[in-house]
C-alpha cells in the first residue's frame, strides 16, 4: 500500500508546483482592490454551475470537520465534500497536496486555505468572497490531486458487522469462555453444570447460597478500603463449596473445592473483583458473579459492557474493537449538532443503534488476547481506550473537576477477556509499559521513580503490557476533552503510518515555534508526560522535528543548532471542556 502512495507522490510532485505558482497568482489577486463582498460571491455562484467552488477533505466524527461545513452552509457556499475515512493513501495524497495532514482541509481555486478556524476568519474579514470571485470557474482541488484521489481506492471504511442477538435475559448464560488473557477450556457440559451451581452459589444464606452483600477490599492508594457490592470473599466461596453434599463432576470426574473454584472463573462466572487476582479459595480476594453485574446500584464500579453476558461466541479482538469504533463514530455522527460544536449524548444513548453498540461491547468480555502481536496489542487498546471512554461519557457524563476525572479515568471500566480494564489501566499500564500515572505522587514530585505501574507482580494483564512503551499513543488516544485527539481507527498492518499521520496532524496544531523568540509552546501533554517523549528538553524537543510542518521544522532545528539551553518551552492551557450538548 505505500509503495502505492509513493508512486502517486511521484506522479503528484511535479504538476502540484505548477498548481500552486497557479493558485498563488490567483491569491494575490484576490487580495487586491475589487467590487464587494456581495457581488463577488454572486458571480463565483454563477461562474460555477458545474461544479461547486469549495471542496472540504474531512474524517468520520470529526467535529471541526462539522464547523467548516455548517459555516459554509450559513454563508449558502456550495461545497463539495471529498471523506478520505481512514485510508493512509489518501491522507497522504492530500498532505501531499496542502502540507497539512490534520482535518478538515478548505480548498478554494485550486489551493488549501486551512480548517474550521481558517475559514471562520477569513469569513469574518471577507476574504472568501474575494477569493471565490478571483477563482471563479476554477475546479477547488489542484488537479494532481483530484487525479491521484480518483485513481486512488476509494475511501476506507469499516462495515457494521450485525450486531449479536440481544435476546438473551441481563446476566443470562453464555457459552464457556476463559478468564484473564487465555481461555480456560470449559467443556459445553461442564459449563452447563457451573452455570446451576453459579446460580446456587448465588442465593441468600437462607435459601442455601453464599449470601453476597457488601465486602470490602483494598483499593489502592486513592482508596485503601473500597467496598463491593453484592460480593462474597474466596475464603466464604471456599467454605461453601466445601460444604456441598457431594463434590461436583467435572471432565467426567469429581473435582475438589479450588477446580471448582477455578472453573468457575475460568467460565466467566465469577470475576475477581477486588484486583487481588488470586484463586478462587481462602484469603482476601473479594469476588462477584456475573449474573449479579446488572444488579449494582449506579455508583458501583461495575463494567460498562456487562448489562449482559455477551450471548455468542466472541469474534477476533481486533475484528470487535474495530466495530466498536466504527458504531460510536457513527453514533457521534448521527448525534452531532449541525454546527460541530456538541454530542445530544442524552438522545445518542436512548437511541437504537446505542442499544446494538452495548451488545457489541458485551462481546469484549470473552475475547482473547494472548495471540496478539505487539502491534496487534498497540492497535486494539487505543481503539479499546477511545470506545470505552465515550460509551463512559455518553452513560456518566463527563467529570469536571480534578477531583472527579481522576476517579473516572480509574473507575469507568470494560471488562475484556475476564479481566477488568479502566482508562488508566490501558494508558499506563499496557500502553505505556506499565509505568505510573502523570496524576501518581512520584509524577506530582517529579520524581516518577517514587510511583509503581498500575499492574502489580502476578496481574495477568502483565502479559499484554507493550513494551517498551509507545510515546506516540498520546497523539492517539482521545480523553472526550476539546484538547485531545480525534477518534481514529488503528489497526496492526497501518499502525506505524498511522501514528506517525496522528503525531503530525496533533503537533501541527498544539505546537508553535517562535524562532525571533526562540519559544516553543505545546499542549500539556508534552509536560505530563515528558519523560515519554525524551529525557530532557533537547531530547523532547528533538522528538517533534519529524513531526512539524516544513517551516517551523526548519526554524526548530536552527534553533536547537545554536543554543537549546536558551530555548524556552511554554505549554498551552489544556481545556477538558466536553461537548454535551445535552447538559446545556
Amino acid at each position: 500500500q505505500m509503495r502505492a502512495v509513493l508512486g502517486s507522490r511521484e506522479r503528484l510532485l511535479p504538476l502540484l508546483a505548477a498548481q500552486r505558482s497557479r493558485g498563488r497568482r490567483r491569491a494575490c489577486a484576490a487580495t487586491g482592490e475589487g467590487g464587494a463582498a456581495e457581488a463577488a460571491v454572486s458571480s463565483a455562484a454563477s461562474a460555477s454551475s458545474s461544479e461547486p467552488a469549495v471542496a472540504v477533505v474531512t474524517a468520520p466524527a470529526c467535529t471541526y470537520c462539522a464547523r467548516a461545513k455548517a459555516l459554509l452552509r450559513t454563508e449558502g457556499i456550495a461545497y463539495t465534500e471529498v471523506a478520505v475515512g481512514e485510508d493512509m493513501e489518501r491522507l497522504e495524497l492530500v498532505r501531499e497536496a496542502s502540507g497539512r495532514r490534520s482535518v478538515p482541509q478548505v480548498f478554494i481555486g485550486g489551493m488549501c486555505i486551512g480548517g474550521a478556524d481558517e475559514l471562520e476568519a477569513e469569513m469574518q474579514r471577507g476574504a472568501i468572497a474575494l477569493r471565490l470571485s478571483a477563482s471563479a470557474g476554477t475546479p477547488p482541488l489542484p488537479a494532481a490531486l483530484a487525479e491521484a484521489l480518483a485513481a486512488a481506492k476509494p475511501a476506507f471504511s469499516t462495515p457494521l458487522a450485525p450486531a449479536p442477538s440481544a435476546d438473551a435475559a441481563p446476566g443470562a448464560a453464555a457459552a464457556p469462555v476463559g478468564r484473564g488473557v487465555a481461555l480456560g477450556g470449559v467443556s459445553a457440559t461442564d459449563y452447563a453444570t457451573l452455570t446451576a451451581l453459579a446460580e446456587r452459589l448465588g442465593r441468600s444464606r437462607a435459601e442455601g447460597g453464599v449470601g453476597p452483600g457488601n465486602r470490602w477490599g483494598f483499593g489502592g492508594w486513592r482508596a485503601p478500603l473500597e467496598r463491593h457490592e453484592l460480593a462474597f470473599t474466596g475464603e466464604e466461596g471456599a467454605e461453601w463449596l466445601r460444604a456441598q453434599a457431594k463434590q461436583v463432576p467435572l471432565g467426567g470426574r469429581a473435582a475438589t473445592p479450588q477446580a471448582v473454584g477455578r472453573a468457575l472463573l475460568d467460565a466467566q462466572l465469577v470475576h475477581d473483583v477486588s484486583g487481588a487476582t488470586a484463586p478462587f479459595v481462602e484469603g482476601g480476594a473479594v469476588f462477584r458473579l456475573q449474573a449479579d453485574e446488572v444488579r449494582l446500584s449506579p455508583g458501583a464500579r461495575a463494567p460498562l459492557n456487562c448489562a449482559v453476558v455477551s450471548p455468542t461466541p466472541a469474534r477476533g479482538a481486533a475484528a470487535v474493537a474495530a466495530d466498536l469504533r466504527t458504531r460510536i463514530l457513527a453514533l457521534h455522527d448521527a448525534f452531532l449538532t449541525e454546527d460541530g460544536r456538541g454530542i445530544d449524548y442524552a438522545r445518542m444513548r436512548e437511541s437504537e443503534a446505542f442499544s446494538a453498540y452495548l451488545a457489541v461491547a458485551a462481546e469484549l468480555q470473552r475475547v482473547d488476547l494472548l495471540p496478539l502481536s505487539k502491534p496487534e496489542r498497540t492497535a486494539f487498546f487505543i481503539n479499546v481506550y477511545n470506545v470505552l471512554v465515550a460509551h463512559a461519557v455518553a452513560v456518566l457524563g463527563f467529570p469536571t473537576s480534578l477531583l472527579e476525572r481522576l476517579a473516572f479515568f480509574s473507575s469507568v471500566r470494560y471488562r475484556i477477556g475476564g479481566v477488568d480494564y479502566t482508562p488508566d489501566d490501558i494508558e499506563n499500564g499496557i500502553l505505556r509499559g506499565n509505568r505510573p500515572s502523570a496524576a501518581s505522587i512520584g509524577a506530582l514530585l517529579g520524581m516518577p521513580s517514587l510511583s509503581k505501574g498500575p499492574f502489580a507482580r502476578g496481574d495477568p494483564r502483565l502479559l499484554l503490557v507493550v513494551a517498551p512503551g509507545e510515546p506516540r499513543i498520546h497523539f492517539a488516544l482521545n480523553c472526550a476533552a476539546a484538547s485531545c485527539p480525534p477518534i481514529r481507527l488503528y489497526s496492526a498492518d497501518s499502525l506505524d503510518a498511522a501514528l506517525d499521520a496522528a503525531a503530525s496532524a496533533f503537533c501541527e496544531t498544539e505546537v508553535v515555534v517562535n524562532a525571533s523568540e526562540r519559544t516553543v509552546e505545546m499542549s500539556k501533554i508534552f509536560e505530563w508526560y515528558a519523560p515519554d517523549f525524551g529525557a530532557d528538553n533537547d531530547e523532547r524537543l528533538r522528538f517533534l522535528l519529524p513531526y512539524l510542518a516544513p517551516a517551523p521544522r526548519a526554524a526548530l532545528s536552527d534553533m536547537l543548532k545554536t543554543d537549546p539551553s536558551t530555548i524556552e518551552v511554554k505549554f498551552k492551557p489544556y481545556s477538558w471542556d466536553v461537548n454535551d450538548v445535552s447538559k446545556a
